[in-house]
């Protein structure tokens, strides 16, 4: 993803280019603004050419305007907040009297679709500009300067954290804070303390580099237990600007809090000990050391009604239209480029997710039956589970799965977190001498080790033998070159194939890990437009499943996030005016994250209906139901080599030498046929039989992953509005206001997430308010949009998909891909209007 399961592509340079961006100055001259008298004299030039010159003006002369009038975007006063929003209107304005054909509800003809996306997205972009101006987002810090599209609010997500990294920032920061408290805009203290743990870490310590003063002689003083943040600060190397905005920011505007208490400290102070708070998570460590008193505790984490809808805010900050609804309700719209309600995407994340959870039950009761042979049997297997992912293993755990023909979903997800399911935690037998030696010595692995070596990972080798949790790092770097060998083959088998679909090609992307003193924060992996890799993490205990490779690495790579971003630098849309120069919009200009990630889930999708994991339910009216046909020669994904295997099944000697069914066999360090081999389905007559059972697990599993990946956004847009939406009246057994701790219970009974992951994705909800709501919001328009152009056409989805070399998907990606990241409003306008869509 761009935006890791928790992370966004460059956010920081984002904020640093935001004025390049937007005012046209990056890569190159200023584009000179031609007054409209002056275009309407170029006669020649098409009238497409024209408007498209003319909506690109409209939108760099407000972004100069705006410049022009001194606005301060990182803290934006009341008086400038009103210049603002009078020159975007009149821009509106413009837009509205000059192009009505391109914005009436029936569109004018012969209009040009790539004008229409410009058209309805920079009118869409200054209307969420304008919002960012009148909603209130600027009393809690929001990062107007990131731009219309990620104006996110200064909190406790470590990118977004309120670092206040010049004096002019500070001081703005701390007069916007002192008018907040007095209109008594002011978040819950569970919100407020995870921003000033992020304060703590990288503004008083640095990020781990430089300490206040006097602070190493009081970590050695056994007689003082305890220091105030205050005391921290005032001995810090800060400006005094500096100094008096966090000041405030810890004492002053944490206490000025009126609901969502928790622990509800008033001083607050760091201990040595952690005898008295009993904190659980967020712990600040300062060079190794763990120092108490801004993590959450107990009260913390079961505290309800903590998110910024519940904001009890004054009546006269009520008059100017500023709530905690209204906040929430903003961050929606830039989140989800809709105008539904926080009840309404609460809603769709509930009803999604309860469909998706009895998806996973059919998929558990095919593995079962596979397994064992019968379609009522019992199925209870072994496995060694560490259930907190510390090392502590149970061994031989029996889990029942399927018994008395009922299925039971936990147990289920308790097996799929079997050690063996995991790259480097299998049983240490696994890396035998011969194994260590065919992965050190692979010159396949050539590159992962390089990249290993460059991301820091060489001392495991050097001190293999040493424990980490259930492990040796031994094992730990065996295990990412396994993974890295995973990664590897999924691009080898599908990298190809899903070029097919798309009618202009891309440069490949890469793979690689994360730095290694990154890794138990930077998510499951990402994608780096940079670099144009794909990253996972290679950590045991942070990286996700072998039965997720699939969906995951579709996600990022070639049909998702490394396509659409690769689609962005080269084939973007040009107009060229009668003197063959170009019109084009800057790059960044459209920067939604519904669209960015909504993209990437659909691909996930459509890795589904282009038979990843087997034969589609092509009849079915329901995009969502599950493959007919999971069988050993029916996937196009990882499995796909099997179909090229030329060798009798039935004979052992034959098969134990193929190359394709040794492929098989050891793929993914063996987890699938080991599987089969536990299997007491006496079905299982000979290699040949077990190989193929193997596949079919894998297909099976793969297919769960995608399923699993899927669950995790659907929950998404339960959980943020559920956390901040003070409209949401809840759905049955799920309530408004939840508590992180209920958040995390939902999580465990609903989905096979790790522990990891429960722990990092629920408070990473709380605190980049609205993000979570962008991924499904965008894939589930994409999809209706898929589903509308298919019928409208007449055809089958197997017709639409596969006729003529796919022609279809061709040119329905390319009509979505072509302007970049647009508000999901417009995209759904040029698709209709390139179809003759009626809507």
């Amino acid at each position: 993803m761009v935006l890791t399961r928790g992370k966004l592509t460059n956010i920081w340079n984002r904020k640093i280019k935001y004025y390049f961006l937007h005012l046209g100055l990056w890569g190159g001259a200023f584009v000179g603004i031609l007054p409209a008298a002056l275009l309407s004299k170029q006669c020649s030039d098409t009238k497409e050419v024209k408007n498209a010159r003319r909506i690109k003006e409209i939108y760099e002369n407000t972004q100069k305007a705006l410049k022009d009038a001194n606005i301060f975007l990182p803290s934006p006063t009341k008086e400038e907040s009103a210049k603002a929003i009078k020159i975007i209107d009149q821009q509106i304005a413009n837009i509205e009297k000059e192009f009505p054909e391109y914005l009436g509800k029936e569109l004018g003809k012969d209009i040009d679709t790539n004008v229409l996306a410009w058209i309805k997205g920079i009118k869409y972009n200054l209307e969420l500009q304008k919002s960012s101006f009148t909603s209130g987002i600027r009393y809690l810090l929001a990062k107007l300067d990131w731009g219309p599209a990620s104006s996110y609010l200064s909190s406790g997500y470590s990118w977004n954290a309120p670092i206040a990294n010049t004096d002019e920032v500070a001081k703005k920061w701390l007069e916007t804070l002192k008018e907040a408290v007095r209109l008594k805009i002011v978040p819950s203290k569970v919100w407020i303390k995870n921003a000033i743990n992020q304060i703590v870490k990288q503004a008083i310590f640095n990020n781990d580099k430089k300490s206040p003063a006097g602070f190493e002689e009081w970590l050695k003083d056994t007689t003082k237990e305890e220091i105030s943040l205050l005391e921290l600060i005032e001995k810090s190397e800060m400006s005094a600007d500096q100094k008096a905005f966090y000041k405030y920011y810890v004492n002053d505007y944490y206490n000025a809090s009126t609901y969502g208490k928790g622990e509800d400290l008033k001083d607050l102070k760091l201990y040595k000990k952690n005898d008295t708070l009993k904190e659980l998570e967020n712990t600040v460590v300062y060079k190794g050391t763990k120092l108490y008193g801004v993590g959450l505790t107990n009260k913390d984490l079961k505290q309800d009604k903590v998110g910024i809808g519940f904001m009890e805010v004054s009546e006269e900050a009520k008059k100017q239209g500023i709530t905690g609804a209204s906040i929430y309700n903003h961050l929606l719209k830039m989140c989800t480029t809709s105008d539904l309600t926080d009840q309404q995407v609460f809603e769709k994340g509930y009803k999604t997710s309860k469909a998706a959870a009895e998806n996973m039950k059919t998929i558990a009761n095919k593995v079962a039956t596979l397994l064992t042979g019968s379609e009522t049997a019992d199925w209870t297997p072994k496995i060694r589970y560490d259930e907190k992912a510390d090392g502590t293993i149970q061994k031989d755990l029996v889990v029942n799965v399927r018994k008395d023909k009922t299925i039971n979903l936990p147990e289920f997800i308790k097996w799929l977190n079997d050690e063996s399911f995991f790259f480097g935690r299998e049983e240490s037998t696994y890396y035998s001498d011969a194994k260590i030696k065919e992965l050190l010595e692979s010159l396949e692995l050539k590159p992962a080790k390089a990249e290993l070596t460059k991301f820091g990972y060489d001392h495991l080798l050097e001190k293999k033998d040493e424990k980490y949790r259930g492990i040796t790092n031994g094992q730990f770097y065996y295990g990412a070159l396994e993974g890295f060998k995973a990664y590897y083959q999924f691009r080898e088998t599908t990298q190809n194939y899903g070029r097919t679909f798309f009618d202009k090609t891309v440069p490949d992307y890469g793979v690689q890990t994360y730095d290694f003193n990154d890794r138990d924060a930077a998510g499951v992996g990402a994608y780096e437009t940079d670099v144009r890799n794909f990253m996972f993490n290679a950590d045991p205990y942070y990286g996700l499943q072998k039965w997720s490779v699939t969906s995951f690495a579709n996600h990022e790579s070639m049909m998702g996030h490394h396509n659409q971003l690769m689609y962005a630098q080269h084939h973007l849309t040009k107009f060229k005016d009668r003197k063959g120069n170009e019109i084009t919009l800057t790059p960044g200009i459209f920067d939604y994250t519904s669209y960015i990630e909504g993209w990437a889930l659909f691909m996930e999708w459509f890795g589904i209906e282009a038979k990843f994991y087997g034969t589609p339910d092509y009849k079915s009216q329901n995009l969502d139901t599950l493959p007919t046909d999971f069988g050993w020669d029916k996937s196009y994904g990882i499995t796909s080599f099997l179909k090229n295997a030329k060798v009798d099944w039935t004979k052992d000697e034959e098969v134990n030498k193929n190359p394709e069914a040794i492929k098989m066999k050891t793929l993914h360090g063996g987890v699938y046929y080991d599987k089969v081999k536990e299997a007491t389905n006496t079905n299982f007559k000979n290699e040949g039989d077990k190989i193929k059972a193997a596949a079919e697990l894998c297909n099976m599993l793969q297919y769960f992953g995608a399923l699993n990946e899927a669950q995790l956004r659907n929950m998404r847009l339960l959980f943020d509005t559920a956390y901040h939406g003070i409209g949401v009246t809840g759905i049955e057994d799920v309530k408004g206001g939840m508590s992180i701790e209920q958040v995390r219970k939902y999580m465990s009974e609903n989905s096979a997430l790790g522990v990891g992951d429960k722990e990092s994705e629920a408070k990473r909800y709380l605190n980049f308010v609205g993000q979570a709501t962008s991924y499904n919001s965008g894939k589930e328009i994409l999809k209706d949009l898929y589903e509308e152009v298919r019928t409208h056409l007449k055809l089958t989805r197997e017709e639409f998909i596969n006729n003529n070399n796919h022609e279809h998907p061709k040119k329905f990606f390319d009509i979505v891909l072509r302007n970049s990241a647009l508000p999901m409003d417009a995209v759904a306008a040029i698709v209709r209007a390139e179809y003759g869509i009626k809507k």
